[in-house]
């Protein structure tokens, strides 16, 4: 919080919003299953079905 605003642009923030938007843009969407985003432990796991599409 700054003057009762809160500050949402930490380099942390922006990691998992870039990561967040990778991983509903780039998926195999043919593949069966579905996007996951798990927080345990204070770790960010994101999953999405499929494999890499370049090598």
């Amino acid at each position: 919080m700054k003057d009762n605003q809160r500050i949402d642009h930490s380099p942390a923030h922006v990691a998992i919003r870039e990561v967040f938007v990778n991983l509903c843009v780039h998926p195999d969407y043919k593949a069966d299953g579905s996007l996951t985003v798990i927080f345990k432990n204070d770790t960010y796991i994101f999953s999405n079905p499929g494999t890499m599409l370049i090598s």
